[in-house]
């Protein structure tokens, strides 16, 4: 009776134990890190996404008869095929920026991750069917859906561009009919990943940067090495206390879409304005919204400004704006524009976004302070300023109302251009405007007072011109 009692007892025991050290071995962990790789954890790596144009392959051609005279239609799948990638890249690490240019990201990521053009095959079978018709002439019949072979390329570079830690490249076949060619991009550049971050050279580089003796990334100025130029605000202040209520958004637009000059180290200084508003004023990271590049779009200033903002900030809270980037007058009204990702300054009424609008939007909120700073200009005249095309330039700027619970802090007077300080690798109001944080704190009056005369002195001895930046309080 006891024997018979035992051995299914036993038995029972061996297997439970077998079963649970199946189950810890199916815990897969990040060679790079070693973290469980799940959704929620992704891996702490930031990453460039070099998408540029050359990266989208062409329309798709696909012939709908297989006679001659046969129609054609066009699948724009190159869109498409870089908002895949950059989603698929995003749910794998920390933090994924989107960039159309190498040179401009070098040195700003732990890591690049570079997709060159897919490549694309189409075939399916003509089915010849007779049909009445008169019951003379015979036609042909389309074929209900086209099988194609998509390839998908990349490689993972490090933060200088220059070396390959790894490469890689799958081939998946899929439908036209429903998502499935969508889906055999999907399983492709999801099968491209897998490749890459398990690949020796990428996870020997990745553990490095866990080391504690990792030295700090110089910032990248002007498509040189990251090496070229450092500046003492790059070492960011020490953490200050965390100040619930506050909230920020911070802009920085250095590439347009539209063929505009480029906004020196607009990017690179937003993001580093966005620590100092997190360490100097205490700003809770959870409480920034950083819009970079292509991620500050007009829709994303409206969904920003006028939805998340809002529904954030309650009576007594502190706002704090950071605009990095062109600024435009409307030649017309004088009226001021922020200049997004995808406006244009021939249109900028339509397409860019109102400093008005914006003021009366922010005085509006039941904050209790809210302050502005612009590194940027308006009179059209260059620097951080465009116009449209054939307009003059140093337009008379409309004058704009502050509300009273309102300061704004822009680098240069409305007749005035705003200059880089390419000694210092950032724009030259807002080095100044992060040395005084680092070195006066959450005084922004005290900040001020401190930039104004450097910021004139600089641009005077360098580029022998004017600019004053302008301190504006609501009364």
């Amino acid at each position: 009776m006891k024997k018979s009692f035992l051995k299914p007892l036993l038995a029972c025991l061996v297997i439970s134990s077998l079963a649970a050290c199946t189950l810890q071995h199916q815990v897969r962990f990040d060679p790079n890190y070693n973290v469980p790789i799940t959704n929620a954890q992704p891996i702490p790596l930031r990453i460039g996404l070099v998408m540029p144009e050359t990266s989208a392959m062409p329309p798709v051609v696909v012939p709908t008869r297989c006679i001659i005279g046969q129609t054609i239609v066009t699948l724009p799948y190159d869109q498409e095929y870089i908002r895949l990638a950059y989603e698929m890249v995003k749910s794998r690490f920390k933090e994924v920026d989107l960039v159309a240019d190498k040179a401009s990201a070098l040195g700003q990521y732990d890591a690049l991750i570079e997709f060159s053009p897919p490549t694309l095959d189409a075939s399916s079978v003509c089915v010849l069917q007779f049909i009445a018709f008169w019951e003379i002439f015979p036609i042909f019949v389309p074929p209900d859906e086209w099988r194609y072979t998509v390839s998908v390329p990349a490689k993972f570079l490090d933060s200088s561009g220059q070396h390959a830690l790894a490469e890689a490249s799958f081939t998946q076949e899929g439908w036209s009919r429903s998502t499935g060619l969508q889906e055999a991009f999907t399983t492709a550049i999801n099968n491209v990943l897998l490749s890459l971050t398990n690949g020796p050279k990428f996870i020997q580089y990745a553990q490095a940067l866990r080391s504690p003796t990792r030295p700090q990334r110089a910032p990248v100025v002007a498509n040189l090495p990251a090496s070229a130029v450092s500046s003492e605000i790059d070492a960011l202040p020490p953490a200050s206390i965390s100040q619930p209520h506050t909230h920020a958004i911070v802009i920085g637009i250095e590439n347009y879409r539209q063929a505009l000059p480029h906004a020196d180290f607009a990017a690179a200084d937003a993001r580093l304005a966005a620590k100092y508003y997190e360490r100097v004023l205490g700003v809770p990271e959870e409480n920034v919204a950083v819009l970079i590049n292509d991620q500050a779009a007009k829709s994303d200033f409206e969904k920003y400004f006028e939805r998340w903002l809002p529904n954030r900030v309650e009576e007594g809270d502190t706002i704090y704006i950071y605009y990095s980037g062109h600024g435009a007058p409307n030649p017309k009204t004088g009226e001021a524009y922020l200049v997004p990702f995808d406006a244009d300054p021939t249109y900028i009424e339509q397409t860019g976004y109102s400093i008005a609008k914006l003021y009366r939007d922010l005085g509006k909120l039941p904050a209790k302070k809210v302050v502005v700073a612009m590194d940027s200009c308006f009179s059209g005249a260059g620097g951080r300023s465009v116009i449209a095309r054939g307009a003059r330039p140093l337009v008379t700027m409309a004058a704009n109302n502050v509300p009273q619970n309102l300061t704004v802090i822009t680098a240069a007077a409305g007749d005035q251009i705003s200059s880089s300080y390419q000694d210092k690798g950032h724009g030259l109001f807002t080095y100044f405007f992060l040395k005084g944080l680092k070195e006066k704190g959450s005084d922004l009056q005290a900040v001020y007072d401190y930039l104004r005369p450097e910021v004139s002195k600089v641009a005077r001895r360098e580029y022998n011109a004017d600019q004053t930046p302008q301190w504006q309080e609501g009364r």
